[in-house]
């Protein structure tokens, strides 16, 4: 996926998703939409929660069976000119939502996240927010990070 981009102390995250290696059928990981701060104000924090349809991150996942998920995330996004620009990501900054029948569970971002995925329902939705804290003094300039996705324990 590409990245986003904003002006003046802007940023977003680009988001790469991989796969493990594995026997067997695998699910399989689409990337859909990339996560987007915007542009910030300095000394302000900027909040994505996971039900923000436009600047969310978005990954679609197919398949079934027991999955162990690992979203990795930056400890900050960097300008072209190398500077940094912290980023959080809370308990409830992780989704994920079943495509049918509506159950959705939340993850914390940056940590292994196991659960069953029913047969017959055509995977979910994995969504991710989290905060930008950009500092009174940030920089200008437009600022990324990657979060990958990786499946660690396919599917049946």
């Amino acid at each position: 996926m590409r990245s986003g981009f904003a002006r003046y102390a802007g940023m977003a995250a680009a988001l790469l998703v991989s796969l493990s290696s594995g026997a067997g059928a695998q699910p399989a990981l689409f990337p859909q939409q990339d996560l987007s701060f915007g542009t910030l104000t300095p000394g302000t924090p900027r909040v994505v929660t996971t039900s923000d349809v436009a600047n969310r991150a978005e990954v679609e996942l197919v398949g079934s069976g027991s999955i162990t998920l690992e979203v990795v995330v930056p400890a900050a996004l960097v300008s072209v000119g190398g500077q940094t620009l912290p980023v959080v990501f809370g308990p409830s900054d992780g989704m994920l939502r079943h495509k049918k029948g509506g159950q959705s569970v939340t993850f914390q971002p940056g940590t292994q996240f196991s659960f069953t995925m029913p047969p017959g329902i055509g995977g979910g939705f994995i969504w991710v927010g989290g905060t930008a804290q950009p500092s009174s003094v940030q920089a200008p300039g437009v600022y990324t990070g990657t979060l990958t996705v990786r499946i660690l324990s396919p599917g049946t």
